[in-house]
């Protein structure tokens, strides 16, 4: 499964560990774009997961536009 996580705050950053703990070898989660209006904060959260099934994105949820490049971003990663 791939998917976008659209804010990396402290639920996001819940749901990511959890999400990791629960497939730690990758079994069905093959994917995840953590998004975050400020890009930091997503690369922070990336990176404390340390895992190359997430990667950081700075995406605006109520810029339309942001949403539909990082749903197709997420889509074409293999």
């Amino acid at each position: 499964m791939r998917m976008m996580l659209v804010g990396a705050g402290a639920v996001g950053e819940s749901m990511l560990k959890i999400l990791k703990w629960r497939d730690p070898k990758g079994e069905w989660l093959s994917y995840v774009l953590v998004g975050d209006y400020d890009l930091s904060r997503a690369e922070a959260v990336a990176g404390l997961l340390a895992d190359d099934r997430f990667s950081a994105v700075q995406i605006n949820a109520t810029d339309k536009e942001q949403m539909k490049i990082g749903r197709a971003s997420c889509r074409e990663r293999v």
